[in-house]
Parts: C-alpha cells; sequence; structure tokens
C-alpha cells in the first residue's frame, strides 16, 4: 500500500523532476503537468510521482494528522493487545 505525502521541493531539476524532502528523508520524484514548480513549494507525493500541489498550510495539515494517525495524539495512551 503506497501512502501520498507531503514534501517540499529543495530543487528543481528540470520539466520533469526535482528533489523533495519531508520525514528527514530526501527523495527523486517526477511530476508532469504542473507549471512553473519551484523551490519551496508543497507537493503531495506518491511513489516517486508528484500527484499535485498544496498550499503549505494544508501540506502541515496534513503531516500532523499523518503523525497523529501513526504515533497517536501527544500525552495520549496508546492501547496494547493482550
Amino acid at each position: 500500500m503506497c501512502l501520498a505525502l507531503p514534501y517540499r521541493v529543495v530543487e528543481v531539476i528540470d520539466s520533469e523532476s526535482c528533489i523533495v524532502e519531508g520525514g528527514g528523508r530526501r527523495r527523486h520524484v517526477f511530476y508532469d503537468e504542473i507549471p512553473d514548480l519551484t523551490v519551496g513549494d508543497y507537493v503531495v507525493v506518491e511513489a516517486n510521482i508528484v500527484l499535485d500541489r498544496v498550499p503549505e498550510s494544508e501540506a502541515q495539515r496534513i503531516i500532523a494528522a499523518t503523525v497523529e494517525y501513526v504515533f497517536g495524539a501527544p500525552g495520549a495512551e496508546r492501547e496494547t493487545e493482550s
């Protein structure tokens, strides 16, 4: 299963590929049909393909929701199976 997540563009290589950063790592990804992609843009990536550009506020909201889903809400106790 793939999960589309937001990343920040740190380098535009050419009209088809760029380097993005998120979660402490950088990835080389491919984009098409996204005009004027620039360093600092936030994009949603799945399987090394940029799906769309998103506003920074939306990217931060998605990241926070993903962290909460994976690690639980801050201060909340996690249930364990017996």
